[in-house]
């Protein structure tokens, strides 16, 4: 009895027998080539010599040390993959958390006002406005030199939102104050502003150092 394998799938009648299935056959094949399988399910039925091959223990024992190799190549693999996931998640929740903590931008009323204006009239991409502060043609005056100046703060305004800064009433009164000189219109607003303030201020006490 001699131990062979088989070199590609040939079929029985009942079952297909596949490549790589070692066989215990008689040693010699009779004249036409057949051999008789000598244990296993297939035994006593004959296979001709030419599906079989002789088996190389070393051979085998091989190709079984590489398939182990290529196993342990293709499990270390999945595992780089599975912490680049992981890591890939945790980076994912850190900068959502960063986002959800992340104040939004606080722009003067009169910056805030004009990306407002710009964004119902025109229209304008966020990348479109930018562009108008790196090369300014005259478009978005107040953006353009606010922004100027305030770059950063402009771009992350634009992407993650703003809120409009309170104006300073002492700079309110400033203003109207300069303006004003004899014009009673102008001292009009002034009293106006102050009894908004007072209100807002919820106070009767309410003094401008």
């Amino acid at each position: 009895m001699r131990r062979m394998i088989v070199k590609h799938d040939f079929d029985f009648p009942d079952q297909t027998v596949h490549k790589g299935t070692i066989l215990d056959v008689e040693d010699e094949p009779a004249p036409n080539g057949l051999v008789f399988i000598l244990s296993g399910d297939l035994k006593y039925r004959s296979v001709h010599i030419d599906h079989l091959d002789e088996l190389n223990v070393v051979e085998i024992h091989q190709e079984l040390l590489q398939r182990r190799e290529e196993v342990a190549e293709l499990m270390r693999r999945l595992e780089l993959a599975e912490k680049a996931g992981e890591n890939a998640a945790r980076e994912v929740n850190r900068l959502s958390a960063e986002l959800e903590q992340r104040k939004p931008v606080v722009l003067p009323g009169e910056v805030a006002k004009a990306i407002e204006w710009a964004r119902k009239s025109v229209r304008p991409t966020n990348r479109d406005i930018l562009e108008y502060v790196i090369n300014p043609d005259g478009s978005y005056p107040t953006i353009v030199e606010w922004g100027r100046t305030n770059f950063d703060e402009l771009l992350e305004a634009l992407v993650n939102g703003y809120t409009i800064k309170e104006p300073d009433i002492r700079s309110e009164i400033q203003m109207i104050v300069e303006d004003s000189k004899d014009d009673y219109e102008m001292i009009d607003q002034l009293a106006d502003l102050f009894q908004t303030r007072l209100d807002q201020e919820g106070s009767s006490d309410f003094l401008v150092e």
